[in-house]
């Protein structure tokens, strides 16, 4: 069994093309995750993971102020730079959107 969790759709469809772009919710729940690896990457000594942290940072950013469904750390800047989406699949934060979007938090 394979398990994955975020991944590029390699078939070339878009999950989530007809899908509206995240509420005001999982936005902001987008952009505090961003702050914090920022926040992160400003106190990890170690350079490499410094830069992973921002990297994660920058990109919840950008998904949080775009609007972006799926992995933000693989699509959310693509998208922005292509100016198209960038289909990725990230399980763990559909649920979480959905579960955000649905009211229960």
């Amino acid at each position: 069994m394979r398990i994955r969790v975020c991944c590029l759709q390699s078939d070339g469809s878009d999950p989530s093309k007809d899908l509206p772009p995240l509420g005001p919710r999982p936005r902001g729940i987008r952009a505090m995750a961003g702050l914090g690896f920022l926040v992160l990457a400003v106190w990890l000594a170690h350079w490499p993971l410094s830069i992973l942290a921002a990297w994660f940072g920058i990109s919840h950013l950008v998904a949080a102020a775009t609007g972006y469904r799926g992995c933000p750390e693989m699509g959310a800047i693509a998208s922005l730079v292509l100016r198209r989406r960038v289909s990725t699949v990230c399980k763990p934060w559909e649920r979480f959107d959905q579960w955000l979007e649905s009211g229960h938090a």
